[in-house]
């Protein structure tokens, strides 16, 4: 860094922090203390997916889980994202698939020191039509007023099921997706539309994997897995049997599912009802003790607790019912979602636009100097490949 007007110089020399067998190396260095001394993060971690929320990251990152990785996720800001991250580096093992996960911008003072402790690695980044991603940000889904992870077998399923789920609209969780929130969420100070300004905070990275979120949705979903296990070198374990999970849009059965039903007054245990796609490794299904169909939900019991599930497993015909009612209905919650959802389209959100003009202009000014500039100058296939984007553009021309 001699030769460089570096503005974080680090005070030792990363390489030789990265070999374990150095007398001073990452092992004996404090995240708090690593940090003063502008030290790059740990190379123990396989690539950086970097980008911005409502990309489809969500099923990026189950697959991920699925092929064993374990993905470090940001904080909520910027010193406390290197700290955590570092720690975590530190903490598990080198034989474990790690990745990093950076999707926001933050707007705080350490921001451009964080962007220059992320050293030179490969990386994995989502784009997607600007248009469907603040359609996105304004249908999405999150805890409702009356969300609750566990719920009791014995409480009211009408209770379990109301506002179960709410919709964010740029300062607040509300009953209905609609367009009110835009202006909030384009001028957020969190930065939504960002991808380029954090591009340019990630001095050290070159290497950059595309993909187009297009590109995740049904059987190109399998065909996009199957390309990044390439790129980035990992096998995909049980490809056959999980390749259908890999196609779904697994992200719109949450918050709905999983939930924790307290059974413990019949099995000692807590039963979680989910979805096949949302099946965490740690937990084991127990529909054939029910007789459930896993096409229509997964009963199943942390492997902590499945002793005790079995030694109860007498009182099944106690709480059946219960359990498949409280399924039934969540699955019907899941419906009437998505039908609030579906009835706000792209098309519509464009005519919106189209009538609140000082509304478009500061979109188009937003993605034009803090998010497009990237994907634009190196992937202008992808944007041509955006339907929305370019009605967008055509709708400005005229605004």
């Amino acid at each position: 860094y001699e030769d460089k007007n570096h503005p974080y110089p680090p005070l030792l020399n990363p390489d030789k922090l990265n070999d374990e067998n150095y007398i001073l190396n990452y092992e004996k260095i404090p995240a708090n203390l690593a940090w003063e001394m502008n030290l790059p993060l740990p190379r123990r971690y396989e690539f950086l997916n970097w980008g911005s929320h409502c990309v489809g990251n969500f099923a990026i990152q189950r697959f991920l889980y699925l092929c064993n990785f374990i993905g470090i996720q940001p904080q909520r800001t910027s010193k406390a994202t290197y700290f955590f991250q570092y720690q975590c580096l530190l903490h598990y093992s080198k034989k474990e698939q790690i990745y990093l996960i950076l999707l926001d911008c933050f707007n705080d003072e350490y921001f451009e020191k964080l962007g220059y402790l992320y050293p030179n690695t490969p990386s994995l980044h989502q784009s997607r039509d600007p248009i469907s991603k603040l359609k996105t940000h304004l249908t999405l889904k999150g805890c409702g007023i009356n969300y609750k992870n566990n719920v009791d077998i014995d409480d009211e399923i009408e209770k379990i099921v109301k506002n179960r789920v709410g919709y964010w609209n740029g300062s607040h969780m509300v009953s209905n997706p609609s367009f009110i929130g835009a202006l909030s969420i384009i001028e957020d100070k969190q930065e939504h539309f960002h991808d380029y300004l954090l591009y340019k905070a990630l001095k050290n990275i070159t290497e950059v994997k595309i993909i187009n979120s297009a590109d995740l949705i049904g059987k190109r979903g399998a065909e996009t897995m199957l390309n990044l296990a390439e790129e980035f070198k990992f096998n995909i374990p049980d490809y056959e049997k999980n390749k259908e999970i890999f196609s779904l849009k697994i992200a719109e059965y949450i918050p709905i599912f999983p939930i924790f039903v307290d059974c413990r007054k019949y099995f000692k245990c807590f039963i979680c009802l989910t979805k096949l796609q949302l099946k965490d490794k740690n937990y084991i299904n127990i529909n054939a003790y029910f007789g459930f169909k896993d096409e229509e939900f997964i009963a199943c019991v942390h492997k902590n607790e499945l002793e005790f599930f079995k030694q109860n497993v007498s009182k099944i015909h106690l709480c059946k019912d219960k359990l498949a009612k409280i399924a039934l209905a969540l699955e019907k919650l899941k419906k009437q979602v998505d039908f609030k959802r579906s009835r706000v389209k792209e098309e519509q959100l464009l005519n919106y636009l189209k009538r609140h003009p000082n509304i478009a202009k500061k979109f188009k000014k937003v993605i034009d100097e803090k998010h497009l500039p990237f994907i634009k100058a190196v992937r202008p296939d992808i944007v041509a490949s955006w339907k929305y984007y370019k009605e967008f553009e055509k709708m400005c021309e005229n605004l």
